[in-house]
């Protein structure tokens, strides 16, 4: 046996098929399945949790860790195996500081109910009309115009383009550029929580964070692992699209 700390991020949920880290705990059609977050994990929610890799490794420096993509049941197996690969990585190049690693992940496995809710939680911090009413995956008017504010307010230069480009997407998926900003503003609420300056938590990323393995940092674990109807098959669960990290003793490595 070996022992480990697990931090499980259930609450830093994906919405099915997605791979955009959510900064709270996920709503919208996708987030129906599976039973959905405790009180405490609405309370201590993706970004906060998040923030707790930093202040374990603060606590004990000689941790090593391994972090661990899982998806549900429904869709195949190389699919699931891709999906969760995605996901440990969009959650390792935020904790790296790897700005342009994580929005080519974003970009290429994206959905309108992630940005949709990505504006809305902003909306309080940009105060720029960007709050799109619902996530319901629409892309509906009052997402092309919460889509817009968003833009004019992070990307001023380049608002009208980006926004000519969703629109032209069949997938209406936002482009490479326009995810930059939200690396920026995920890495700011981690800093504010960890009441840390957004230099220093560069300097966390560089220095703190360690990983049993430097060469695969990470692990698609698929759906081999579900923790919620462990023998259902084709199961939609919003608490089996997760990512754990797996915190090891030195003398357990």
């Amino acid at each position: 046996l070996v022992k480990m700390h697990i931090l499980e991020m259930e609450d830093v949920l994906f919405h099915l098929n997605s791979a955009v880290m959510m900064p709270e705990n996920p709503q919208g059609k996708s987030s129906a399945h599976g039973g959905g977050a405790s009180d405490e994990q609405i309370v201590l929610t993706g970004l906060k949790a998040l923030s707790l890799v930093y202040k374990q490794f603060e606590f004990d420096p000689d941790n090593k860790i391994v972090i661990s993509g899982h998806t549900d049941t429904s869709g195949t197996f190389d699919l699931n195996f891709k999906l969760s690969d995605e996901r440990a990585k969009n959650i390792l190049y935020l904790l790296i500081g790897t700005k342009e690693e994580w929005a080519k992940i974003c970009y290429g496995r994206q959905k309108i109910e992630d940005y949709q809710q990505i504006m809305k939680h902003f909306e309080k911090k940009l105060v720029c009309g960007c709050d799109p009413d619902k996530v319901d995956d629409t892309w509906g008017d009052k997402t092309k115009t919460a889509t817009l504010n968003f833009f004019k307010k992070t990307v001023p230069g380049k608002a009208v383009s980006l926004f000519a480009q969703v629109e032209n997407d069949s997938k209406k998926r936002w482009p490479l550029e326009a995810w930059y900003p939200v690396y920026d503003l995920y890495s700011q609420e981690i800093a504010e929580v960890l009441e840390i300056s957004l230099a220093e938590l560069e300097s966390r990323r560089k220095s703190s964070v360690k990983f049993i393995d430097k060469k695969k940092p990470f692990v698609g674990c698929g759906e081999s692992f579900p923790i919620d109807a462990k023998e259902k098959n084709n199961y939609r669960s919003q608490k089996n699209r997760r990512v754990e990290i797996l915190f090891f003793d030195k003398d357990e490595i």
